[in-house]
């Protein structure tokens, strides 16, 4: 085979592969005319889409429907506008700013999609059956709500980061459910629900994130100071192993069957406010379960079977300073194999407002830490990993194992997941 024969062979691959992806930038200036700016060429090609301007539910259901090759698709310089439709005599409302209802339903080709800046919903069923696999919520800070089914069925969502949307108040009823079906044909085992500083989150809904596909699932709710409510089966058969709820400071009932058939778990953190579990709330963590460490200093109403029989009869239970007698005095939970009292967990050790956490790429960023104070670093197992008086306001630690950790910085202190 002469050279000549495979150099023009590469060069013929590489003009059809110019000709098969093409990137387009679309400026539109009247919602409902996105159409009008493809060729006929362009619908089977185009594979890289960025829009900006006005457009509305019928803009969408071509990009849908139409734009067949399509695989990222910006939104981020569009606002939604309101439309009214009407098919076969049944007319139809979408509201602006809310990405509209079905509108991706099934679609096989886009796999990665940034918000409009401004939108404040999700309509149902928008991406259901979709081959969704990552999806920028960063984008729309102003987000509020995500309706019912919105992400059902995406099997090859990778990882939902609704982290920093401190306007999201409701994940409705199966919102998320069953994701990632087919993660493994994308070489994903591991996927993080993560829900930190969503501080306006209010109610995780029935069935919201049930059935995460991941063999491992990091659930990461710290900041969500306003969560009051998590439905039934909302996190179902997460394998999920450390379950941190601290920061849940108004979760104040944890609903049966919240946590069912999560049998992974080794270690979970109940919130201060907790006055009841109710049955099943965790029926399945039985041999997993090593440690339940709860900072409220009323023992909760702990209904009969809200933990896993065998799991508690192996677990330790960790209660504040002060609060050992009457968990030893309460019958459900006086059968938890040792009840230890832990200086963390006690109120005077409450986690300050002011320090700033964050972690990226196994470093963790420490925030307004007070002039002088003694920085230390726990695992989830109690275990001192790491301690340095602070020189500044600010530190940078890498550590090498990704997890839960503990920081405390004098009186101040935070968790974080690295």
């Amino acid at each position: 085979m002469s050279i000549r024969f495979l150099l023009s062979s590469a060069l013929a691959l590489s003009v059809m592969t110019s000709v098969m992806a093409e990137s387009k930038n679309v400026a539109v200036t009247e919602a409902g005319t996105l159409q009008s700016k493809f060729t006929t060429e362009e619908l089977t090609t185009v594979t890289e889409l960025v829009i900006s301007g006005p457009i509305n539910a019928t803009d969408l259901s071509f990009v849908n429907s139409e734009l067949t090759a399509l695989e990222t698709l910006d939104l981020q310089q569009t606002n939604i506008v309101e439309e009214t439709k009407t098919v076969d005599e049944v007319t139809t409302t979408y509201p602006e700013n809310e990405m509209p209802s079905n509108i991706f339903d099934h679609n096989a080709s886009i796999k990665t999609i940034k918000f409009p800046s401004g939108m404040t919903s999700i309509g149902d069923y928008a991406f259901q059956y979709s081959a969704i696999q990552t999806v920028d919520f960063s984008t729309c800070p102003q987000l509020q709500l995500i309706r019912e089914f919105a992400f059902y069925c995406t099997n090859y969502l990778n990882g939902i980061n609704l982290s920093g949307l401190k306007n999201l108040e409701i994940i409705e009823e199966n919102a998320f459910n069953t994701n990632g079906q087919k993660l493994s044909e994308i070489n994903v085992n591991e996927v993080t629900i993560d829900l930190s500083g969503c501080s306006s989150l209010k109610t995780i809904s029935d069935y919201a994130f049930t059935n995460t596909k991941a063999a491992s699932v990091k659930i990461n709710f710290t900041g969500c100071t306003a969560l009051s409510y998590i439905g039934n089966r909302a996190f179902n058969n997460a394998k999920v192993q450390i379950l941190d709820l601290s920061s849940c400071s108004s979760l104040e009932t944890l609903t049966g069957y919240s946590f069912n058939l999560c049998t992974k778990i080794t270690d979970i953190i109940l919130p201060i406010n907790l006055k009841m579990i109710e049955a099943k709330t965790f029926p399945n963590a039985s041999s997993s379960l090593v440690s339940v460490k709860s900072l409220a200093t009323v023992p909760p109403t702990l209904v009969s079977g809200g933990f896993s029989a065998t799991g508690v009869t192996k677990a330790t239970l960790s209660v504040p300073v002060g609060a050992k007698a009457a968990y030893e005095a309460d019958e459900e939970w006086a059968k938890f194999n040792e009840i230890v009292e832990d200086a963390s967990l006690s109120v005077e050790s409450a986690y300050a407002e002011s320090l700033k956490v964050s972690a990226q790429n196994n470093i963790i960023k420490i925030y307004n830490i007070e002039n002088g104070a003694t920085i230390n670093i726990y695992n989830m197992q109690g275990a001192l990993v790491f301690t340095q008086i602070a020189t500044d306001n600010h530190a940078e630690i890498s550590l090498p194992v990704s997890g839960m950790y503990i920081i405390k910085c004098g009186k101040s202190i935070a968790k974080v997941m690295l």
